[in-house]
């Protein structure tokens, strides 16, 4: 996130590798600032503080994207406005052993990232998503033809333009090229043609993505007409392109890129891994030789896979090859995990963390080793320490409160769960077990509470919901009338139809139900 959210954060060389915990500074810079496009300034203030400075020696210590090719000047703003797919698997990655913040003004992109796109001709051109900007203007014949096009004929980088003015101003970037009097777009009388009209609004209207359905983003192909048929509509739910049978197409095309079947392989694994995974062994054993970033990215994402058996071959090899590093015992250690060999994997995982103490991944692995062997306090205080370094990661929380609950400390569990359903509303088995746990702790009306709130996020809730109303041991929880009624919700919305006719039905029954009879049907 930080690589285009923010300025550069001051960390130590090499420490944003891949293969790196990403641990930031307390201070940090506070949004973009001028270097992100003008590199390194050192030099250039240093030399302006000198007594009588000539203007072209300071002007030479300074990147100035004016004075770069339009090739140059494309690339600065495509580093973070070029996204294609950046959710599914690596089809947008950082190359091999290429730091993630190393990347400076007027360097070739394709030498820092690897942009891949899949899917037919006619599919990728009606792609829409919301970091659509770099990929949809190439698909412009204005873009195409003009050879001139960039991102800033239209966009000062530092101006941004008001709303007010908008129109206006688009409007005589358009001009540059265009006479408004040629448009034969609909409603285009003459009368308007010159002065009231607003070409952003019918050539690149705003739409919504597939990805994050609730944006509204300009749509940066600039069409001949108006897209018809709801272009502007938001799509029922967000989703991203399924890659599989498809094949990878590179956004720089022509770089003759010896490891581009590498990473396509890497991009299309997570969607298919039986087809994949023995393509991107050979492949990566074919193609040495390789530093320890390769080694560590194919043998995690062989990790994937249900079987960890080549991952282990990749991964034993990285050891032998690159003995001091803990990031190499680390992965070697969560594929010995994964192979239930549990007594190698925390021969491992001991000798990565003397290496690295502090590195909150592999304290957690740690932990995951020490719960597999049964000793759960051990795994309460490891995952305790990297909650520490690194407060917010989900799985390490999970474990946690797997552990907290093995321990007996339910209460905690409670806690740490319901952090877990706050940072990611979709876990559904951390909103049933904390509700669960509270119900084992007698804290009834809390079990209530968390079941009532987590069934706005997801209907499935609403069953256990419903199950805690009708069986709940506290009689002042039990509320048959309430369950009768969201169990009729359920069944009109069409979620879980058969379970909701079920509940209905055992609902009228506690409703009816009395004395000995509700006992026996709560039981």
């Amino acid at each position: 996130c930080m690589f285009c959210h923010n300025a550069y954060p001051e960390i130590p060389v090499g420490a944003d590798r891949a293969d790196r915990a990403f641990r930031f500074p307390a201070e940090l810079p506070h949004g973009i600032g001028c270097q992100r496009c003008h590199g390194p300034g050192a030099r250039h203030i240093e030399q302006a503080a000198r007594e009588e400075p000539r203007d072209e020696d300071v002007r030479a210590r300074i990147y100035n994207p004016g004075r770069a090719s339009l090739t140059e000047r494309e690339q600065l703003c495509a580093s973070c406005h070029l996204q294609p797919e950046s959710m599914v698997g690596e089809l947008l990655t950082t190359r091999f052993d290429v730091p993630e913040f190393s990347l400076r003004p007027g360097q070739p992109l394709e030498q820092h990232r690897v942009y891949l796109d899949h899917g037919a001709a006619a599919e990728r051109s009606e792609r829409f998503q919301v970091n659509h900007h770099g990929y949809r203007l190439r698909q412009s014949r204005c873009y195409t033809v003009s050879g001139k096009l960039t991102c800033v004929t239209c966009h000062d980088p530092h101006r941004k333009v008001a709303a007010a003015e908008r129109p206006a101003f688009y409007r005589a970037k358009c001009a540059g090229c265009h006479r408004p009097t040629d448009c034969r777009g609909p409603g285009m009388s003459d009368s308007n043609k010159a002065a009231a009209s607003d070409c952003v609004a019918c050539h690149m209207p705003t739409r919504r993505p597939i990805d994050v359905v609730l944006a509204k983003v300009t749509d940066h192909r600039i069409a001949r007409r108006r897209p018809g048929g709801g272009a502007e509509a938001a799509p029922p739910t967000e989703s991203m392109p399924d890659p599989r049978g498809h094949t990878a197409h590179p956004l720089f095309p022509g770089s003759n890129d010896p490891q581009l079947r590498l990473f396509e392989l890497l991009a299309f694994l997570p969607s298919e891994p039986a087809k994949t995974r023995r393509q991107l062994r050979d492949e990566f054993l074919s193609s040495r030789p390789h530093g320890i970033d390769a080694y560590l990215r194919v043998g995690r994402a062989l990790l994937l896979d249900d079987d960890p058996s080549l991952a282990l071959g990749v991964l034993h090899e990285a050891v032998e090859k690159f003995p001091n590093d803990a990031a190499t015992h680390w992965a070697l250690g969560d594929a010995l995990l994964a192979a239930a060999q549990i007594d190698p994997a925390m021969a491992a995982l001991q000798k990565a963390r003397r290496m690295a103490p502090d590195h909150p991944g592999i304290l957690r692995s740690h932990a995951e080793a020490h719960s597999k062997r049964g000793a759960w306090p051990l795994a309460v205080a490891d995952y305790a320490r990297s909650l520490e370094l690194r407060e917010d990661d989900r799985l390490t929380l999970q474990g946690y409160a797997e552990a907290l609950i093995k321990t007996g400390k339910s209460e905690q569990a409670r806690h740490t769960l319901l952090r877990v359903f706050a940072m990611n509303p979709s876990d559904e088995y951390s909103a049933i077990m904390a509700a669960r746990l509270a119900g084992l702790d007698g804290q009834y009306s809390e079990q209530m509470r968390i079941l009532r709130q987590a069934s706005t996020h997801l209907p499935e809730i609403t069953l256990h919901w419903i199950g805690e109303l009708l069986t709940s041991p506290d009689a002042r929880s039990r509320d048959p009338a309430t369950a009768l009624r969201l169990a009729e919700g359920l069944q009109t919305s069409g979620t879980h139809r058969k379970s909701a006719r079920l509940a209905i039905a055992f609902a009228a029954l506690f409703t009816e139900a009395e004395g000995d009879h509700a006992s026996r049907l709560r039981a």
